[in-house]
């Protein structure tokens, strides 16, 4: 089940981990059981600066 702002794996119902790419300039989803039921990647700049200026607000 899906609780809260977390993301469940579809093929496992375990966690799924989102992450910035190693350059730094996408997100990167994949499942923490096992990498290869769920993999994605998000590389649209203007949807990753409003992700990146709302964690921000989150820590404030």
């Amino acid at each position: 089940m899906n609780e809260g702002n977390s993301l469940t794996c579809l093929v496992c119902n375990g966690p799924v981990v989102i992450a910035l790419t190693k350059k730094g300039n996408g997100l990167h989803f994949k499942c923490e059981k096992d990498g290869r039921h769920f993999r994605g990647f998000v590389m649209d700049k203007q949807y990753l600066q409003g992700v990146m200026r709302h964690a921000e607000s989150l820590t404030e």
